[in-house]
């Protein structure tokens, strides 16, 4: 078995649960590869060791989730988190439950299949982003200027609402409890198949989120304002520069993200325990 092991310095402190990891790990005969630990089997680019490995183990944060996301979508490979973070909402373990860890041999876990936005933004003369993936949001919105958007929302080529807002996110159920959650949104079940869409400090009435069915094809397109409409922001990673005629276009992916889940790690058990 090879298991890709995903670390983040600053939450892992010297590596020190990454060490107790990679022992017990390798005392079982698997061979851990990593871009970051350099006690591991096998030290080697990140692409490199995902697309090798059975599994992948992140040890840090939702943030360390995240960052693997797009070459874990791409080898089709499942997630095991391990929380070294505030809430860790997606991670299944803590650096105490090393116990856990033998369900990888055993085969006693189970895959959750998590949605995923497929986004694209552009126009007739330019494209700035086509089938970039997002686990937890997109989001719309002027970056660090204190000015308000005015944004049309579209689905299925039938206009839905207007919002005069600072931004707008677009949500999986993942992450729901993330960005959304923080500008009033609702708390969806990970196994659902929907887009929630919720405005950021909405500057009318209609500020409530909105919820889609899995098939909708969503549109965002901003009214001009000052300069530059504003920025396209992925997973809180990944940044794109919009103009006033760019339009944003955001639907679920065909294919979902696997994680890995132990028994008594419903959704519900989950959040009961984090949202304290």
């Amino acid at each position: 078995m090879k298991i890709a092991l995903i670390s983040n310095p600053e939450k892992d402190k010297g590596f020190e649960v990454s060490s107790r990891i990679v022992e017990y790990l390798t005392s079982k005969g698997a061979v851990v590869l990593s871009d970051s630990f350099v006690g591991c089997s096998v030290f080697t680019k990140i692409d490199d060791a995902i697309n090798e490995c059975d599994f992948i183990i992140t040890v840090g944060g939702d943030g360390t989730i995240l960052k693997v996301v797009k070459s874990a979508y791409a080898y089709d490979k499942p997630i095991l988190g391990i929380n070294m973070g505030t809430t860790g909402y997606m991670a299944s373990m803590e650096p105490t439950e090393y116990f856990k860890l033998d369900a990888l041999f055993s085969g006693e876990y189970s895959i959750q299949y998590r949605s995923v936005l497929n986004i694209s933004a552009g126009n007739e003369n330019r494209t700035i982003c086509k089938d970039v993936i997002a686990l937890n949001d997109a989001v719309i919105s002027h970056g660090n200027w204190t000015q308000i958007m005015n944004i049309n929302l579209y689905c299925n080529g039938q206009e839905i609402t207007s919002y005069r807002a600072d931004g707008l996110i677009f949500s999986t159920p993942t992450g729901s409890t993330a960005y959304s959650l923080s500008a009033g949104g609702p708390i969806i079940d990970t196994e659902l198949e929907t887009i929630a869409v919720t405005p950021i400090c909405a500057h009318s009435f209609n500020g409530r989120s909105i919820l889609f069915k899995d098939s909708s094809v969503l549109e965002a397109a901003s009214t001009p304002g000052r300069g530059n409409v504003g920025y396209l922001t992925i997973d809180g990673l990944d940044n794109f520069q919009l103009e006033a005629d760019d339009v944003v276009q955001v639907r679920l992916a065909e294919k979902k993200i696997k994680t890995i889940t132990f028994d008594n790690d419903s959704f519900y058990n989950i959040l009961s325990k984090k949202i304290k």
